[in-house]
């Protein structure tokens, strides 16, 4: 991969702005750009990088970091150093479901930046992803998709963070902003989702107290109902009821989860499922999740 100044160089500082998959500027913790690899070579990678294809760059530069969010005494420094590292190995954890639930891997990286006005680079961390065609749900406006649509977006989500957990990663920050929607059929019967930014993700702390052993032996579609039902779920479904997807539906909250997981488990157990689409609604996740199981 060619990381030279002559691809990977400084951004002028300026008011942070996000244009689609571009996030730049000052106040922003990490800077992501679109780029292209040029060559890649003796890479110790899951994935060695595309050629000449887009990709993602993220980039874990102090020179940008929102220091009006850093509390006194703190770091930022540190901080940053310590969302690079989180985010580098919540994707490595999350290798089976790479290219699925979150963006495929192709490793973290070290770039040498030029520094203005000086023959001196400074060294700054970037992880490389791939670019997922679509837009945050936090850039969507909730009324442009019915409500099966927005049922189906829901559903995926959850579900994905159901198989992100069982990899011992919990996202810390879930919200509409962190969600990309690839696409979602009309009937809203399938919606293809991305999870992204685990800079701040809890990363191999279920195992050390035993709870991801009793995560996987738990019966998928009770775990399901219990843990996201309104008043006890793990992940808060809040901000995503506040921005308009997980409301005005033609049914209660809690009605929907039982007819998704439990009901569904009851009178629909699919023998099969497509495995390049694991993440359908209802009973479906069922074959998903036996065979991610086995992994």
């Amino acid at each position: 991969m060619n990381c030279s100044p002559k691809y990977l160089v400084a951004i002028p500082r300026a008011r942070g702005s996000e244009t689609g998959f571009v996030n730049f500027g000052e106040g922003t913790l990490a800077q992501t750009v679109k780029v292209k690899a040029f060559a890649a070579h003796n890479l110790r990678v899951p994935h060695t990088p595309p050629l000449e294809v887009d990709l993602v760059a993220k980039f874990y530069d102090p020179l940008y970091w929102a220091f009006h969010e850093v509390l006194p005494g703190n770091d930022p420094f540190l901080l940053l150093d310590c969302n690079y590292a989180h985010e580098v190995e919540a994707y490595e954890r999350m290798q089976p479901i790479s290219g699925t639930a979150v963006p495929r891997f192709y490793g973290s990286y070290t770039t040498h930046v030029a520094v203005p006005r000086t023959n001196l680079t400074r060294p700054v961390r970037l992880v490389l992803m791939e670019l997922i065609p679509g837009k945050t749900l936090g850039k969507l406006d909730p009324a442009d998709f019915s409500i099966r649509q927005r049922q189906a977006i829901v559903g995926s989500l959850i579900d994905q963070i159901y198989l992100v957990n069982r990899l011992d990663v919990i996202h810390e920050e879930f919200y509409p902003r962190n969600v990309i929607l690839k696409s979602v059929d009309f009937e809203g019967k399938h919606a293809d989702i991305r999870l992204i930014d685990f800079g701040k993700s809890w990363v191999g702390h279920l195992e050390p107290h035993g709870d991801l052993e009793k995560l996987r032996n738990l019966d998928f579609q009770q775990f399901m109902y219990e843990n996201w039902h309104k008043d006890c779920h793990v992940h808060p479904v809040e901000d995503f009821e506040t921005s308009g997807w997980a409301r005005d539906w033609d049914c209660e909250w809690n009605e929907w989860l039982y007819n998704r997981y439990v009901g569904a488990s009851r009178n629909t157990r699919p023998s099969s499922q497509d495995s390049s689409m694991p993440y359908t609604l209802g009973g479906g996740m069922e074959q998903a999740v036996s065979d991610f199981s086995r992994t």
